[in-house]
């Protein structure tokens, strides 16, 4: 199997679990793909892997509870999906450049409702208004500044996909949902391409 652009992979085998991305998928020449995720021991980065066995990421998945979920692309025409592939990745690269991995946040998710709700969306738009202004060339590298692993990757999807744009937008709280959580959302919205 073949990763792409935008697959969210999750794994749960330590608490509270652990999100990544992929950035860009492996092709017909190469088995890499880069992943993006924020850890602890870095903020929202980049590693280069090397698939080695069907559906399993390396180091990252080396149990049975990991989980890889892909987004509908084809319900969107072929460059309509490469565009957003594209622009995933912008957003991603803008994340990374700009925050750093805040330990605090994943206490933060025990703290509040995962459900989209006005807080959500008032924090989203403050994102959105952030990057219109870093694209026209203001307030450079203030973008998003602390981020959890998967506060960065829903707010990449939530970022670049509006609340109608079922099933891609991720109707969740970036700020506070839980992996475990994340993981129901998908399984009950996308395509699940592997589950060890």
């Amino acid at each position: 199997m073949k990763f792409q652009t935008g697959d969210i992979a999750i794994s749960l085998v330590e608490w509270p679990g652990h999100v990544m991305m992929c950035y860009s998928g492996g092709d017909e020449y190469s088995d890499k793909t880069i992943i993006i995720h924020a850890n602890n021991a870095n903020n929202f980065h980049k590693v280069t892997q090397m698939f080695e066995r069907d559906g399993s990421i390396g180091y990252m998945f080396d149990s049975d509870r990991h989980w890889i979920f892909r987004p509908p692309w084809g319900h969107l025409a072929p460059e309509l999906a490469a565009q957003r592939m594209r622009e995933l990745q912008a957003v991603a690269d803008a994340i990374a450049h700009s925050a750093t991995y805040g330990g605090y946040r994943a206490f933060r998710l025990f703290a509040g409702d995962s459900s989209f709700g006005a807080g959500a969306r008032e924090r989203l738009e403050k994102y959105r208004g952030r990057r219109a202004l870093v694209l026209a060339g203001g307030a450079p590298g203030k973008f998003v500044t602390k981020v959890s692993c998967a506060e960065a990757v829903i707010l990449a999807y939530q970022i670049i996909f509006s609340e109608q744009d079922k099933p891609f937008f991720i109707n969740k709280d970036a700020a506070h949902t839980m992996p475990g959580t994340l993981k129901d959302w998908l399984e009950a919205n996308w395509e699940t391409v592997s589950r060890g």
